[in-house]
C-alpha cells in the first residue's frame, strides 16, 4: 500500500486486521537500511494478535528518496506524519 507523507510516496503494510478491528496496533519502526520485507518473519507472528503497521523509511524499499539528507529529528517528524 502507499500513502504520501511530507511529499514522499511511502510504501507500507497494514496487516493483522480481521473481525476484531479493535485490536491493539503495533507501529513497527525498522532500521534505516532494510525494507519492511526483511522483517516478515518478525511481523508474521505479531499479526496473529495485533494489527501491525510498518513502513519503509525514506530512500529504502518502496519509499521515495528524500530530496536532501535527513536528520534524526527529520525521521521523527516523518514517523509522526505517517502515524
Amino acid at each position: 500500500m502507499q500513502v504520501t507523507v511530507s511529499g514522499l510516496r511511502v510504501n507500507y503494510i497494514d496487516n493483522g486486521r480481521g473481525p476484531e478491528d479493535d485490536r491493539e496496533v503495533i507501529l513497527f519502526l525498522h532500521g534505516w537500511g532494510a525494507p519492511i520485507t526483511a522483517y516478515r518473519a518478525v511481523l508474521a507472528p505479531l499479526e496473529e494478535k495485533y494489527r501491525v503497521v510498518a513502513f519503509d523509511m525514506p530512500g529504502v524499499g518502496g519509499t521515495d528518496e528524500p530530496p536532501m539528507p535527513m536528520t534524526v529529528p527529520d525521521y521523527v517528524d516523518f514517523a509522526e506524519g505517517f502515524a
